[in-house]
């Protein structure tokens, strides 16, 4: 995506974004990692952005791929940090196996999609997810649109139930209740956490739901 491109040019153009300032922002992991299992297998960040939280997975043990949308943040992941990334369109089949990843993570892309793309890739994480692997997601919520943060609501509309297009910024959010998120999951998970709370991503205030999921059946 052009706009995408634009935004994490200019990031690469102010900053170097040295490995330790990039682990400095993946702390929020920190209170899911018991939940988590054992650190091994492949994982799986979607929305990969500039790879930070792929350098906490693969600090950890897992051996993770990146998926991202724009080409300028896959060129970054796998030239600075020497990792597998592709570019993908998350409204698509996932580029990848069955069962093949033992955790799929993202944070803060998911809520991006309208919902009937937002179910059909919880069902394409599913099936990319060996039997018992989890899915451990971060989204937007409800709460985080009513408080009116991180972006400009002029003239926001609401093109279908909590999905809304907020043209001064020139993108469309789906903002997350815990029972958006639990129906939109679909069939076929146990959910191990599902909570609405405050959040923060590199200095910017949000209030978010964050999902811990587990494949089964």
């Amino acid at each position: 995506m052009a706009q995408w491109d634009t935004i994490y040019r200019r990031v690469l153009g102010q900053q170097a974004l040295e490995r330790a300032e990039q682990l400095a922002g993946t702390t929020w992991l920190d209170r899911f990692l018991p939940l988590l299992g054992d650190p091994a297998g492949e994982a799986l960040d979607l929305g990969c952005g500039l790879g930070a939280d792929m350098l906490r997975l693969e600090e950890l043990g897992y051996a993770p791929s990146g998926l991202d949308a724009s080409p300028i943040a896959v060129k970054h992941v796998r030239e600075r940090w020497s990792l597998p990334a592709a570019i993908g369109d998350l409204t698509q089949p996932l580029p990848f196996d069955d069962e093949r990843f033992r955790l799929v993570l993202s944070r803060c892309v998911v809520h991006l999609l309208p919902p009937a793309s937002a179910r059909q890739l919880f069902q394409e994480i599913r099936r990319v997810l060996e039997p018992g692997g989890r899915l451990l997601f971060i989204v937007n919520s409800e709460k985080h649109r009513q408080r009116g943060l991180q972006y400009d609501y002029r003239d926001a509309r609401e093109v279908e139930p909590n999905y809304w297009e907020l043209s001064a910024v020139g993108r469309s959010y789906l903002f997350y209740t815990p029972e958006r998120a639990q129906e939109l999951l679909g069939r076929g998970w146990e959910i191990e956490h599902l909570e609405e709370g405050e959040f923060w991503q590199w200095e910017i205030e949000k209030v978010v739901v964050s999902g811990l999921a587990r494949r089964v059946g």
